[in-house]
């Protein structure tokens, strides 16, 4: 189980090994700045070929890598 931890202005990120599923299943959490909620967050996501790619801004993006966007769900979240 692993969280990963992102703040204003992370950069370019990519996460090759985030599980969605199981009881190590891992977690995003986003600082309020870059997203406040489910709903922001796939509003900035896009399936590209077998990854998931949330963009937020010209500078900073994310990118999960086998990750398909219609797997992720409220637990694999938190906003703080």
């Amino acid at each position: 189980h692993d969280a990963f931890v992102f703040a204003t202005g992370f950069g370019r990120d990519t996460i090759t090994d985030f599980k969605t599923t199981g009881s190590s299943s891992d977690v995003l959490e986003f600082a309020s700045e870059i997203f406040v909620d489910l709903d922001a967050a796939f509003a900035a996501a896009d399936q590209v070929g077998d990854d998931t790619v949330f963009t937020i801004d010209a500078d900073t993006s994310l990118i999960l890598r086998g990750v398909q966007l219609a797997g992720l769900a409220q637990d694999d979240f938190r906003f703080v």
